[in-house]
């Protein structure tokens, strides 16, 4: 049951074709890929700020003591030696300061330097939304392949019909078999008379060769003879 083809391809024009609108998901990747890395060792120089936020500033007029006393010492040497106590009171010593900070800049110098981050083991969800892909074909055309081509491949069963009643022989080879029980019948089992039909179904491409041996019965009717 070889199958043979005498032709290859056809012709044919071109169109614009849709896929179907599936193949929308959301899809994990694996979780490797955790680990520790280093950047380059780029990125030094120099930098400086805008030279803005001068200004006066003021201190608080605070103080920690009520009274200052003042106690002269005795002189050496002196009979009539004494001394002077003076009682300065606190709120003389009440006073701010005024800071003045001119406008001004900060120069940073950042050295080249490299930094460490670690990337832990992980997965990342990638979602595909429901979507379809346009395909235009242009037109064109395929040149017939003339020639007797062998099918790489065989039926491996086939399926037997006489009448529309299948018979229990599936085998892709066989001898003698008897189609008469399976012949369509009247009601009192007696072949139709008519067209009959047997019909022989590979399970794949096959080159069918089929012999079918025919047996009539002659009877004559009436005053004629054979």
């Amino acid at each position: 049951m070889v199958y043979y083809m005498y032709s290859r391809a056809t012709k044919g024009g071109g169109a614009l074709v849709k896929t179907t609108k599936g193949g929308g998901a959301t899809t994990a990747t694996s979780s490797a890929g955790g680990g520790v890395s280093t950047s380059t060792a780029s990125g030094g120089g120099s930098s400086q700020t805008s030279s803005s936020g001068g200004g006066t500033q003021s201190t608080t007029s605070t103080r920690n003591f009520a009274q200052l006393n003042l106690l002269s010492g005795i002189p050496e040497g002196l009979s009539s030696a004494h001394v002077h106590e003076v009682q300065i009171p606190g709120d003389r010593f009440n006073h701010s300061h005024d800071i003045s900070i001119a406008s001004h800049t900060h120069t940073v110098n950042i050295p080249s330097h490299t930094h460490n981050f670690n990337v832990p083991n992980h997965s990342h969800d990638v979602s595909i939304p429901n979507h379809h892909h346009e395909i235009e074909l242009p037109d064109h055309s395929h040149d017939i392949d003339h020639g007797i081509y062998k099918l790489d491949r065989l039926p491996t069963a086939v399926k037997i019909k006489v009448d529309g009643n299948v018979i229990p022989h599936t085998a892709t080879s066989g001898e003698n078999i008897d189609l008469v029980p399976y012949l369509a019948k009247d009601s009192e089992n007696k072949i139709l008379r008519g067209w009959h039909t047997v019909e022989i179904l590979p399970n794949d491409l096959g080159r069918i060769a089929a012999q079918l041996n025919v047996q009539f019965f002659l009877q004559s009717r009436g005053k004629y003879t054979l």
